[in-house]
Parts: structure tokens; C-alpha cells; sequence
């Protein structure tokens, strides 16, 4: 069974005004907390996607030309339902090309609450380890646990290639 995890992308980016972008989207999020869970991505799970407002579910090795200030909850009721679409979309994707997978959901609430009726709907497993934690303190700790006793080698593509959804 392939592993998928689904990290949500993060608030402190760099600044990429300009002659500094374009930048992987991996590498466009800088804080502690995004970082984990994308080390997390790469040593306990066998592939990863990102969550992002502004650009659905991406690669990590995604390029972008600029840091935004967006999250789902500034989207309008018929941009967010665009966006879910747009996702939905993405995660039947990783079913067309690995039908027996499981997803680890490492995003907020804010982004996984919009999602919720679409991830019923997936045959899979899904997995919400932030699900009974109290805080990103929690999270973070929860994480480095899972990173320090993981035992497993990462795959290529979790070096933040391929740079599109349909390369597979």
C-alpha cells in the first residue's frame, strides 16, 4: 500500500519580490512547523503532496513566482467550492494511478473541514493523525517522534520532484 501525505502548506514564506522567485513550492514555506511535516512527508510516507490555498494540490516540486497571503478561509463561498473541486480532483488522480494507497492528512482544519464530504467519498484509507491533538506544540512533537523512529527510505520522488500532478 502506497503511502500519500497531504501537508498543508504554512503562513511564514519567503519573500520572493523581485528577481528572487521562481522557487520550488517545498522550499516556499519556511517555518518549523511546515518543515516537519514535509520531513515527516519524506521519511514516513512514500509519496507527498501540498495543500495550498492559492494552488490546490500540488507536487512539492511545484513552481512558484510569488509569496501570497491566502488561506481557504478568505476564499468566497463559490471560490472555496472551486477549490474543493479542484482538489477532489487531484486526490481521484492518485487513485487512477494507485488504487490501493492511504492518505495522511497533515493540514489544518480550515482546510480539511471543506474537504470533508470529498474525502468520504474516496475508496481509501485515510489517516488524521492531528485529529486528537491539542495544538501545532502537540503536532510538532507527535511528528518528531514519527520522524526519529522512522526507519524508512524515502522514494525519489519525495525529493520534491516531479513539478506536475500527471507525472506519476
Amino acid at each position: 500500500m502506497t503511502r500519500w501525505a497531504i501537508v498543508g502548506c504554512g503562513s511564514q514564506k519567503l519573500d520572493l519580490s523581485g528577481d528572487k522567485g521562481p522557487v520550488a513550492i517545498s522550499r516556499l514555506y519556511t517555518s518549523n512547523y511546515f518543515e516537519l511535516k514535509r520531513e515527516y512527508a519524506k521519511e514516513c510516507c512514500d509519496k507527498y503532496r501540498i495543500l495550498s490555498a492559492k494552488h490546490g494540490l500540488v507536487s512539492p516540486g511545484f513552481y512558484v513566482e510569488d509569496d501570497y497571503d491566502l488561506t481557504v478561509t478568505d476564499l468566497d463561498a463559490k471560490q472555496r467550492e472551486e477549490w474543493v473541486g479542484d482538489v477532489s480532483a487531484e486526490l481521484r488522480k492518485i487513485g487512477e494511478y494507485h488504487p490501493d494507497y492511504t492518505l495522511v492528512m497533515l493540514a489544518g482544519q480550515d482546510y480539511l473541514d471543506p474537504l470533508s464530504e470529498a474525502l468520504e467519498y474516496l475508496p481509501n484509507e485515510i489517516e488524521r493523525p492531528f485529529a486528537d491533538t491539542s495544538g501545532i506544540g502537540e503536532q510538532m512533537g507527535w511528528l518528531k517522534d514519527q520522524i526519529e523512529t522512522a526507519d524508512k527510505e524515502p522514494e525519489a520522488e519525495n525529493d520534491d520532484g516531479p513539478t506536475t500532478l500527471d507525472a506519476f
